[in-house]
């Protein structure tokens, strides 16, 4: 029933001493309180005793299984009772301080293994390849580490306590129980016989129920995170009524599963309770018939229903922790779902460092699909770009451009025989040294919730002040960074929303220049700013790609003259390659954008 959260025994191994210690003073917890009604039942026993005798003679050997070491005869009545008086006093001293330790000791275990569980989910997710995270919503993956990992840090603690609580209350108990009276335990144990058959058929629909619960929390994380990160494109669009239409529907499903959850668990735990009133009621109206009867004495009657009132909770927990086991099972399931997601692109067995890389890049036949489609994303594509060489590429949108660039980075999985660094397979090159070697300024910007300055030296954080200085200088950033209120070390909002969308690309290629990478790669980094200011920072960076190899891709021709090559890609496939003037001769596509996009800027001139 638990075989996914038997997988998280591998984290409990580590504090299995600190568990077993745990276990121990919880052993010694219900020691103390099974041993507190035999202390009082030999008190009541015993007042009987010296009203009819004036002595503790008739109690000798009635203390239960601690006979050996009390012998109350041998002192007056006034000090054994005093003894037991103390006696109840020190065991529920001790029950108290015990109870503290076990606490301290498997709730601290519980946090340590969340903590252990959730680093390696955190760890896992950064290692996954980007193709997971384009079919993976952000939301599904912060609720399992989030609301699902708390499940599971539930059992681990509470469920681990109460399992073990349990084995020891009613074992002690029981026992206890059959040395007091044994028919009367019988009689009384007899309702406990439908126990295991409630367990069943309230466990499985229970595990069910709450691994849709944690589905439906998955969507409303997801939704939620999405209209928080685009509240100002719902604004701009006026879809407010519409998307508190659409979270609002996806919320009453949530709570109406989690009404039928409770609804479950509401006639479960009642159903436990009225077991347990049936054999509080036998052990009263058979117990008080023995008394009567003078088979049974008044204070082994009391006995038998402490014991009972003690054996409660078991039987109650018995019920809470199938709950709590068997949505941690729910919960573990879905964690393991992404745990075992294998890392697509890791370093081969057999990988290799790029040493002195000199940014040579060799194409043959690379041939690239995307998962889930049918249709190739690039097709026999033969390039070479020689060290420090500059390779353009553009085309329409869909063309390729993009998958090429992140191909070469490694972001995705190229086959074998490829694709070649320095006349290395990329394959075989050890991942931390290609990327390490890679300055990528993205399509689609990022940035972190930091100051502008950390954004920068993310790729690089040893980088010195002169290295920031020529980055910033470059990307033509020292101006807008003189403008803000805290100049360098002002905070970004959330993807750097307080940033326009040139000064954020202008971010990322300082970001990715500061590296001073050998190889460097602008993905249309340059879309979002004027046609002027990408003037004046391409003559910044072609300094830069002197010294390294550089693919630039943009949909301006006009500002990719200069490069060495220039390939034209349409449906994945190279239509045409050459230098500027060659294309231009050629008549094509490339020659009859450049002229459109020629007529446009001077239109936008004249007006």
């Amino acid at each position: 029933m638990l075989k996914n959260l038997w997988t998280a025994k591998r984290y409990l191994r580590k504090y299995k001493g600190r568990l077993m210690l745990g276990a121990f003073f919880l052993l010694l917890t219900d020691a103390f309180q099974l041993a507190l009604p035999q202390i009082i039942r030999a008190g009541i026993n015993a007042l009987k005793t010296i009203r009819d005798t004036g002595t503790l003679d008739r109690i000798v050997g009635g203390f239960g299984p601690f006979k050996a070491f009390v012998d109350l005869s041998r002192y007056t009545p006034q000090l054994g009772i005093s003894l037991l008086v103390a006696a109840i006093l020190i065991a529920g001293l001790s029950r108290g301080i015990t109870h503290y330790v076990f606490r301290i000791l498997m709730f601290s275990n519980a946090r340590k293994f969340e903590n252990d569980l959730r680093v390696d989910y955190f760890n896992h997710i950064i290692r996954l390849p980007a193709s997971f995270h384009d079919r993976t919503k952000t939301g599904d993956l912060m609720a399992r580490g989030t609301n699902d990992l708390a499940a599971v840090r539930m059992a681990t603690g509470m469920g681990i306590l109460i399992v073990c609580d349990v084995i020891f209350l009613l074992t002690g108990g029981l026992a206890l129980m059959f040395w007091t009276n044994s028919a009367l335990t019988l009689k009384a144990l007899a309702p406990l016989a439908i126990l295991p058959i409630l367990t069943c058929l309230f466990g499985r629909p229970i595990k069910r129920r709450f691994e849709k619960i944690q589905s439906k929390f998955s969507d409303i994380s997801a939704v939620c995170q999405e209209n928080y990160s685009g509240a100002r494109v719902i604004k701009a669009f006026v879809r407010e009524q519409s998307e508190r239409d659409k979270f609002r529907a996806i919320n009453r499903d949530y709570a109406a599963k989690n009404v039928a959850l409770a609804k479950l668990r509401s006639l479960f735990r009642p159903l436990l309770f009225c077991i347990a009133n049936v054999s509080m009621v036998i052990v009263y109206w058979l117990g008080s018939s023995s008394v009567m009867a003078g088979e049974m004495q008044i204070g082994d009657l009391y006995a038998m229903q402490e014991y009972v009132v003690i054996l409660f909770w078991p039987m109650i927990a018995i019920g809470w922790a199938v709950v709590i086991l068997g949505q941690a099972d729910a919960s573990m399931k879905r964690i393991n779902q992404i745990m075992d997601e294998a890392p697509t692109i890791v370093d081969a067995p057999d990988a290799v460092p790029l040493q002195n890389p000199r940014g040579e890049i060799e194409l043959r036949n690379l041939n690239f699909t995307y998962k889930g489609s049918s249709t190739p994303a690039l097709s026999n594509i033969n390039l070479r770009i020689p060290a420090a060489g500059t390779l353009a590429i553009v085309g329409p949108p869909g063309s390729g451009k993009s998958t090429l660039a992140r191909l070469i980075a490694r972001l995705y999985e190229v086959g074998e025989g490829q694709l070649f660094i320095d006349g290395q397979d990329v394959t075989r090159i050890k991942l931390d040294d290609l990327r390490q070697a890679i300055g990528f300024v993205p399509q689609e910007t990022f940035l972190f919730s930091e100051s502008i300055i950390e954004n920068i030296k993310y790729g690089a954080p040893d980088a010195d002040e002169d290295a920031l200085r020529r980055a910033i200088k470059i990307a033509h950033l020292d101006a807008d960074m003189a403008s803000f209120p805290d100049g360098s070390e002002q905070l970004l909002g959330e993807r750097g929303i307080n940033l326009s969308g040139g000064q954020k690309q202008r971010v990322t290629i300082a970001r990715a220049i500061i590296r001073n990478p050998r190889i460097l790669i602008l993905d249309d980094a340059l879309s979002s700013v004027d046609t002027d200011t990408e003037e004046q920072i391409m003559r910044g960076l072609r300094a830069v790609m002197q010294n390294c190899t550089s693919i630039v891709i943009s949909h301006r021709m006009g500002g990719i003259r200069f490069a060495q090559n220039i390939v034209v890609l349409k449906d994945g496939e190279i239509i045409e390659q050459g230098r500027h003037d060659d294309l231009m001769r050629l008549g094509g596509f490339y020659a009859e954008t450049f002229r459109r996009q020629q007529l446009e800027e001077s239109l936008d001139q004249t007006d």
